[in-house]
């Protein structure tokens, strides 16, 4: 979401709204910046974040994307 994640309540209430898991991910490492500048309205709400790790981040979200949903599956079906 970029600059979104960190200014857009309107998101944040999109996404509760919606209830789809999700993960948040940052090409650049945000947490170097001060606290001021910086704060996500998402961490708290996605299943998790991926952060600093440039275009791979987007690799790995997808791996771990198709493996929470096979997770999910297996327990809401008792596979």
């Amino acid at each position: 979401p970029g600059a979104l994640a960190n200014t857009s309540l309107e998101l944040r209430d999109a996404v509760l709204e919606i209830k789809v898991p999700f993960l948040e991910i940052h090409l650049t490492k945000n947490y170097s910046c001060e606290e001021s500048v910086y704060s996500s309205l998402l961490s708290d709400i996605s299943v998790g974040t991926l952060v600093g790790l440039g275009l791979k981040g987007f690799s790995l979200a997808s791996k771990l994307a198709v493996e929470f949903i096979e997770q999910e599956k297996k327990l809401k079906y008792d596979i």
